[in-house]
């Protein structure tokens, strides 16, 4: 009988504290319901110059559920504004807590050319009458893949920039004017894939480049001015004559070997004389890299470098 009461005793004092444990605990958020979300993204640079992506002043945004589309810019939400010294932005979301999410977060130009298919899941390039040294065309990408919603929270995003970005630089502008020729314009041609997926084989935060290279020309273009004019490569300073932007690398690796033609004008369309250098031929290429051509490019093509960078 005594140890059938210090059973007794003991299977209540344990009922108690389990009890107390319930009152002293916070309170479950309930599922089904809306909670807020808010994100903070931000650009991975500082400095708003040229290759900066400097122009960028809109995060559009796509949510799923399910890989159904549930809520996206130009659809049913508005564009969230980029502060434009800071490169930051923030954006508040009503998602239903105890659901999974996958969310992509897209940083462009308002004058960007991209076409934004969030129901077939893609952002097409749109390279075809495709202008050089055209700013515009910096974007930046991040896609949160299943997040699950446990209550009101804050999360910061960095976004990424999916594209290999190409420089040519040249150190004989001088020398070549002096010789009797004076650069006014570059055309650049390459290759790039047509469509950025956000989800599938090899995708991650950057999504993945989907089809094969095809041949990209960015037109006649004059030479960056101001603080954008000159870029350095290893302390060594360089005339910009040319930045432009190549979806590349779809594949485990998300690099790609480029062939490169360059070509100068003494005249802006182009139609004066032209100097053509001989093509650069399997350039290394890596999303959220900067492959830069440098060098006597004007006067002595031979003496180049090309230096890739993140």
């Amino acid at each position: 009988m005594k140890h059938l009461l210090r059973y007794m005793v003991a299977i209540t004092l344990v009922a108690f504290a389990a009890a107390c444990g319930k009152e002293d605990a916070p309170e479950a958020p309930n599922e089904n319901t809306e909670v807020t979300v808010t994100f903070s993204t931000s650009l991975p640079v500082v400095a708003r110059g040229a290759g900066e992506g400097k122009l960028a002043n809109e995060l559009h945004y796509a949510v799923y559920l399910n890989g159904d589309l549930r809520l996206a810019t130009n659809y049913n939400s508005p564009i969230a504004p980029i502060d434009p010294t800071t490169g930051k932005a923030t954006l508040n979301l009503a998602l239903v807590n105890g659901y999974t999410y996958d969310i992509v977060f897209w940083a462009q130009s308002s004058q960007a050319p991209y076409g934004l298919n969030w129901e077939e899941q893609h952002i097409a390039m749109n390279y075809s009458a495709n202008a050089g040294n055209n700013e515009h065309r910096d974007a930046f990408i991040y896609v949160l893949k299943a997040l699950t919603i446990n209550g009101a929270t804050q999360r910061t995003i960095e976004l990424k920039r999916p594209f290999a970005q190409l420089n040519i630089g040249v150190s004989d502008y001088d020398a070549a004017a002096a010789g009797g020729f004076t650069l006014a314009a570059t055309k650049i041609k390459a290759q790039a894939c047509p469509r950025l997926k956000f989800f599938g084989a090899n995708a991650d935060e950057y999504g993945i480049a989907e089809g094969a290279l095809e041949p990209v020309t960015f037109a006649w273009a004059t030479p960056l001015t101001g603080e954008d004019a000159t870029f350095e490569i290893a302390g060594k300073s360089y005339k910009r004559v040319s930045t432009n932007y190549l979806l590349i690398g779809g594949n485990t690796l998300h690099s790609d070997a480029l062939n490169i033609d360059i070509a100068f004008s003494n005249e802006a369309s182009g139609n004066g004389t032209t100097r053509e250098v001989t093509t650069f031929n399997a350039v290394p290429v890596e999303r959220n890299h900067r492959t830069n051509i440098v060098g006597t490019l004007l006067t002595s093509p031979a003496n180049r470098e090309i230096v890739v960078n993140p």
